[in-house]
């Protein structure tokens, strides 16, 4: 379920008419909006049909905004006013936390006594007037509650004295600012008085406005649970994902077969095929590779399951390698971007020409297993095996590391879940270097990272079962 499409489906109907039953009954519009302007000793002049946005239920008009509101700013604070305690002092931000109805923490004061001094000019806000959001992302409006606060001029704008329901205007401020265009300013670089005193917003009899807020309210508050509820399956699915890739790098998710080969035969084949492209310069081996190859962990060693061993990534992978392509093939190019995160085993591509991308970005080719680098990408779970290449090769983002199985010694997805497990993600987190912001984990350090290796038909059947049931979880989500 799509909840924001449904909010905006809920806001959509009710603005035009459509969420609740009109009241014969009901006092129309013109009526209200004439005593608003006798109120205001200002003639108001009612939008016609040919200039509406859209048709509305009888007894509803339209008016322009500034017919029912004062829409003003406030008077300007400087930075030398702020102090360490006192009324708070909301921007943006704070307008933006409580229209999502989250905490705010105050930072900025003004002292009791310039907000008293403000207060007396009637230049603080009270209950039910609307302020909204005019620089940045704007249109984000937050109905004014009791309590006690000031606010900055020029970044929002002050909605006063309304004289219709201040909830239901709000909920129209809403509607209109789904548009993400003008949401995010390419519509407007900035949201002035003069422009929101122009917007057409519908009005309907005071009395259906009360029950039109009731309704979006009431039917808001379930939407809240069921995002709640989202978000608590969600936290329980990836726990439960979590586990599940523990489980099969600890041999436990499936049963072992004693009629697999052992692991250790198969590496036996991976060492040779790796002396033989060594000895034939395909592959070079470094120096840190020579002193370390021999490092193994017995404890480790003693607790797997028949068949497995305990091998560093280095042992059984080509990690970066370089591809060798005509220039004129056409390629796989990657941006991190395109790299799905999370439990996820999916890419996105563009399409170029080899001598495009041959230089300054990381090679690979089909089957190999890609893993960001970088943070935060790399605790997102950015990694894939990529499958589906043009011409079965591509080139991508620098900020990865790539991993080729050397003579089919290790199944790519089932690397690709180790690396996608908590643990792994957990030590890498450990050993990241460089500044902050632009944090990295080394290949030295990924190259000697040890990886319990069972047989090759049980890592497929690890994978497979893995696969399967993180389908079946994510058909419950």
């Amino acid at each position: 379920m799509n909840t924001k499409q449904l909010r905006q489906k809920i806001l959509s109907l009710a603005i035009q008419g459509k969420l609740v039953p009109q009241d014969p009954n009901d006092e129309p519009a013109a009526v209200l909006l004439e005593r608003v302007s006798a109120n205001k000793k200002e003639k108001y002049t009612p939008i016609t049909n040919d200039k509406s946005p859209f048709d509305v239920p009888h007894g509803w008009i339209f008016c322009n905004l500034d017919n029912v509101c004062e829409i003003t700013s406030s008077k300007r604070i400087f930075k030398d006013e702020y102090v360490p305690f006192g009324v708070p002092f909301y921007r943006t931000k704070e307008i933006g936390e409580l229209h999502r109805k989250e905490a705010i923490k105050t930072e900025l004061f003004i002292s009791e006594e310039r907000y008293e001094e403000i207060r007396r000019d009637f230049d603080v806000p009270n209950e039910n007037d609307i302020l909204l959001s005019a620089v940045g992302t704007i249109g984000i409006s937050w109905v004014v509650d009791n309590r006690r606060f000031y606010f900055k001029d020029g970044n929002l704008i002050w909605l006063k004295k309304l004289l219709v329901n201040a909830n239901f205007i709000k909920y129209v401020l809403d509607w209109i600012f789904i548009d993400t265009e003008i949401r995010n300013g390419s519509a407007y670089s900035a949201l002035t008085i003069e422009k929101l005193k122009k917007f057409i917003v519908p009005i309907p009899p005071l009395s259906e406005q009360q029950r039109i807020v009731a309704a979006i309210e009431s039917a808001f508050a379930v939407i809240d649970e069921i995002e709640r509820s989202k978000a608590d399956l969600q936290s329980a699915v990836t726990t439960a994902k979590q586990k599940i890739l523990s489980l099969a790098i600890q041999g436990k998710l499936v049963p072992q077969d004693p009629n697999d080969e052992p692991a250790a035969v198969l590496l036996e084949r991976v060492c040779a095929e790796k002396e033989r492209l060594i000895k034939e310069g395909i592959i070079k081996q470094s120096k840190k590779e020579k002193i370390l190859q021999n490092c193994n962990d017995t404890t480790q060693s003693e607790l797997l399951p028949n068949g497995w061993v305990l091998v560093k990534i280095q042992d059984i992978c080509i990690i970066n390698p370089r591809n060798i392509v005509d220039d004129s093939t056409f390629v796989s190019f990657v941006p991190m971007t395109l790299i799905n995160d999370g439990f996820s085993n999916k890419y996105d591509f563009q399409e170029r020409q080899w001598c495009e991308v041959k230089s300054g970005f990381t090679h690979f080719q089909e089957g190999d297993v890609g893993l960001a680098k970088i943070t935060p990408c790399l605790e997102n779970r950015k990694s894939v095996v990529f499958n589906g290449l043009l011409n079965a090769i591509g080139a991508g983002t620098t900020e990865l590391h790539i991993f080729r199985p050397i003579k089919n010694s290790i199944v790519p997805e089932y690397l690709l879940w180790f690396f996608k497990s908590k643990n792994f993600i957990s030590g890498c987190i450990g050993a990241l270097s460089g500044a902050v912001g632009q944090q990295r984990v080394g290949k030295d350090y990924v190259a000697c990272k040890m990886i319990p290796l069972p047989p090759l038909a049980e890592q497929k059947r690890i994978v497979a079962a893995i696969e399967a049931t993180f389908e079946q979880l994510d058909e419950i989500t």
